[in-house]
């Protein structure tokens, strides 16, 4: 698997708060097993740190933000790492989001709507021709439209977006929709707008495949801030459930008629994906189980019966066969 790790701090060249933590650590862990590269703002700090960078594609303009360049470089111990490189956004005193004297930069969306959508334009292979990713890991508000730039492209790459802290949600008047690109259509209260500003961090939420918080406790704070302590409990028992592969008390019964059926069809029919080839892609990447076993085989067929499908940890059907 090929993972892009997209964030805007990491201990090794520039840190603000905990993200750069995570940022070093996390993608470290991950390598024995899967090929992770790390995405970076091109700031000062981080390119004066690389004896090399060698450029690998091009950003053409989009809208109000400036074409760019991409180049690739590695930590000491080899990890790879994408760096944005577009001096005119990014060198530039202060820290990676505001001046000298604290106050945040009035072009941060599009400092980061670039960051986002080259992020984007990365893991689908249109800009390291030899590289594209399997799965998008977004971090932050600074990151979050990532994985709505790949939505408005039309990608189909899956995508995490994890929320470190809750309280920079990336904000900005409606404007900014032109300045970075974004579809007029995405602005509504499903979308981008947030008390009729643009949120980074909303549209994050929306279009990302997966949502999680740097922590379980910090999950669950934020579940008991806005919903209540009970529905925080009942979050986190369902979480701890499907964690061990368990199956929720209270899911969709699906009746379907044709069996044997193919487990792409089986999926597309029960809705528990979008399409036949999205549903193969899914068995591919052994996302599927069938009464708990992981499908493997993407030709298998179900006879009569009734079986318990999951696709990921959150999708379950109870699908009876006739």
């Amino acid at each position: 698997m090929k993972v892009l790790f997209v964030t805007t701090e990491i201990d090794d060249f520039v840190r603000v708060g905990g993200l750069a933590a995570v940022s070093a650590a996390l993608p470290r862990a991950l390598r024995p097993w899967i090929d992770v590269r790390i995405m970076l703002p091109g700031y000062r700090d981080v390119v004066e740190q690389f004896s090399h960078i060698e450029i690998v594609g091009q950003c053409a303009p989009l809208a109000e933000m400036p074409a760019c360049s991409l180049g690739r470089a590695s930590t000491r111990d080899g990890l790879p790492v994408y760096v944005l490189l577009c001096p005119h956004l990014y060198e530039r005193p202060g820290n990676p989001y505001g001046d000298e004297s604290g106050r945040d930069w009035p072009d941060n969306d599009v400092r980061f709507g670039r960051f986002a959508s080259a992020a984007a334009e990365l893991a689908m292979g249109t800009l390291d021709k030899n590289w594209a990713a399997d799965l998008v890991h977004a971090n932050d508000w600074q990151a979050a439209l990532t994985p709505a730039y790949l939505a408005w492209k039309g990608a189909k790459v899956p995508s995490i977006l994890t929320i470190h802290n809750l309280a920079y949600q990336g904000l900005f008047p409606r404007d900014s929709l032109r300045r970075i690109g974004a579809p007029e259509s995405s602005f509504h209260i499903d979308g981008l707008e947030f008390y009729d500003k643009l949120s980074f961090l909303k549209g994050g939420i929306v279009y990302a495949s997966h949502l999680t918080t740097v922590s379980a406790t910090y999950a669950k704070e934020i579940t008991t801030r806005f919903h209540g302590a009970a529905a925080a409990d009942a979050a986190e028992a369902d979480f701890n459930l499907r964690a061990r592969g368990g199956v929720p008390d209270h899911i969709d019964a699906v009746t379907l008629r044709g069996a044997p059926l193919g487990i792409g069809v089986l999926l597309k029919q029960a809705n528990l994906a979008p399409s036949t080839s999205e549903a193969l892609r899914l068995v591919d990447g052994h996302g599927v189980r069938v009464d708990g076993a992981v499908v493997a085989d993407r030709g298998l067929k179900l006879p009569v019966g009734t079986y318990v499908v999951q696709v990921g940890k959150r999708k379950f059907a109870r699908v009876t066969l006739e």
